[in-house]
């Protein structure tokens, strides 16, 4: 009796490309890039922080998706995240938000020379709101 298929006919049949190797470096080199990349924060504008000393600083980091940042320009113009709020939409743009998103921490940084009185308007309109965290960021002193 005849085998249904001989040796040569095996081979014709297995003429594929094997892409599992490809797809694997693939991924690799994806992994790489994501673990050595860093990540900076954009804003709607440029900011100088104020400095504190290290020991004064707090280096805890919230996820991604349960925050909030709140911009202070120099001049006094807001930000809620990369978008550019007037001041006296903040309170209702960020109540909206914080409906949807539900996040848990709000994060406030304020330009160095921003005038006081906007910030602590920011943190008035927080205060008003159920977020269990509420943190100011600062830049290290070198």
């Amino acid at each position: 009796m005849r085998p249904l298929i001989d040796d040569h006919d095996s081979e014709e049949l297995d003429d594929r490309t094997d892409l599992v190797p490809l797809i694997d470096c693939i991924f690799l080199v994806l992994l790489f890039y994501v673990v050595v990349s860093t990540f900076s924060e954009e804003s709607a504008f440029p900011l100088q922080l104020p400095r504190v000393s290290e020991s004064q600083q707090s280096s805890q980091v919230a996820n991604a998706k349960e925050l909030v940042t709140i911009s202070v320009a120099a001049d006094g113009a807001y930000a809620l995240d990369k978008d550019r709020v007037p001041p006296l939409e903040l309170g209702r743009v960020l109540r909206e938000r914080i409906a949807t998103a539900k996040p848990r921490t709000l994060i406030i940084r304020g330009d160095r020379l921003a005038p006081y009185e906007k910030i602590a308007a920011a943190l008035e309109i927080v205060q008003s709101l159920d977020i269990e965290e509420v943190s100011l960021v600062v830049e290290k002193a070198q």
